[in-house]
């Protein structure tokens, strides 16, 4: 039974090896052996149930129990790989630049008026975030526009007094596709933000919740 040719039995997945050689699509393939393997579990209950009928008998109601488990079980799994099939096609095309916000870098100790002027001067069509730097230069903070909005005085104030903790991130350049993303997040799990680099200069952030909400939506 394992070698017929349906997703999730072994012969579902050869069979999903070879649509994907001859199409050369990897989605196309899975999607194919998914409802090959929908095909059979519905054949299963066909044979339990509608062939005695046919022939004037009355269904095994052993067999009926056990064939059906398996056709659930078949249908279920094939249907969870046309899932994740449609979701690893979406990966591959996704353009990351959906969900890349515009930022700069600034000082720790960087004057806040000056440093929202240099951001609302960027060319983006939305706000632009400020990364405040630790005295290391690493991304320390995320700068409060919110709260630097309400401070009746901005004059002499610095970043630092307006940001909140950045959190974990990983830092990528702005070339990167989806799916090398999702592998560099592989080692760092519990990151929280990606910071998008063009060479040395900070471009952009990805707030990672956000993508994955986008990306596995179905």
């Amino acid at each position: 039974m394992n070698l017929l040719p349906g997703i999730p039995l072994d012969g579902g997945w050869a069979l999903q090896a070879l649509i994907w050689r001859a199409t050369g699509s990897q989605y196309r393939g899975t999607i194919l052996a998914s409802w090959a393997g929908r095909l059979i579990a519905l054949a299963f209950v066909f044979a339990a149930v509608v062939v005695p009928l046919l022939s004037g008998q009355r269904p095994d109601l052993i067999t009926v129990a056990w064939t059906t488990a398996i056709a659930v079980m078949l249908w279920f799994s094939a249907g969870d790989a046309a899932a994740h099939a449609r979701r690893a096609q979406r990966m591959e095309t996704y353009d990351l630049d959906r969900v890349i916000q515009p930022a700069i870098a600034a000082a720790w100790d960087a004057d806040v008026d000056q440093t929202l002027r240099v951001a609302d001067a960027q060319p983006s069509q939305t706000a632009t975030l400020v990364v405040v730097l630790d005295a290391r230069g690493l991304p320390s903070g995320l700068l409060d526009r919110r709260a630097a909005s309400r401070a009746p005085d901005l004059e002499g104030r610095q970043v630092h007094e307006f940001m909140h903790p950045l959190g974990a991130w990983i830092g990528v350049p702005h070339s990167i596709t989806a799916p090398h993303l999702l592998e560099s997040l592989t080692h760092r799990p519990k990151a929280a933000f990606c910071l998008v680099m063009e060479g040395s200069t900070l471009t952009g952030v990805i707030d990672l919740q956000e993508f994955y909400d986008e990306l596995l939506a179905d």
